[in-house]
């Protein structure tokens, strides 16, 4: 895993819990496909490489915050991955070797009900947390970029612009707080 910070925190994974997360990122594949529904995803990495990187960062981040993983694999387009304490968290995984930044399609804007997104760096059984940014903090016009894929664009934040994971729970707080 690269060193970014300080602040990410490193969750290693079981070799069961990997089994798991391939199984159920086959799954969620087939389910969607079958269904319909379209591959939005910004890279040009192989799809089921990329959904088995985004179920690992999911048990990552479910592992950390000692939360129970979403282990459905119903037909679905988007949405969060995870709650938490009120918060719905959508995870995004990142494989180590790649740009160390948050990602999110810019379709999300108005068609996502998530409260924060989790950047998740993932090696194997390694993963690493490197942060996490409010909707209102991704979803601001100077982040949104072009994509690698002609005619696609996407809000992105460098990690270093992130809030660390371990402040998740004082943001969880106060927006119940507010509600």
């Amino acid at each position: 895993m690269s060193v970014k910070s300080e602040y990410y925190i490193e969750v290693k994974l079981s070799p069961s819990e990997i089994a798991m997360a391939t199984h159920l990122a086959s799954a969620r594949q087939s389910v969607n496909r079958a269904a319909g529904i379209s591959n939005r995803m910004v890279g040009f990495r192989d799809p089921f490489e990329i959904d088995v990187d985004g179920v690992v960062g999911e048990f990552a981040v479910a592992k950390h915050l000692n939360v129970y993983p979403d282990l459905t694999f119903e037909r679905r387009a988007g949405g969060y991955d995870i709650a938490f304490r009120g918060l719905r968290c959508d995870v995004k995984a990142r494989p180590y070797n790649n740009t160390p930044a948050l990602q999110v399609p810019e379709y999300k804007k108005d068609r996502d009900n998530s409260d924060v997104y989790i950047l998740v760096e993932v090696e194997r059984t390694n993963t690493a947390i490197l942060g996490f940014a409010t909707k209102d903090k991704v979803f601001q016009d100077e982040n949104l970029v072009d994509s690698v894929r002609s005619g696609h664009r996407h809000y992105e934040l460098a990690w270093e612009k992130l809030t660390p994971i371990g402040d998740l729970y004082e943001y969880a707080m106060a927006q119940s707080a507010l509600s």
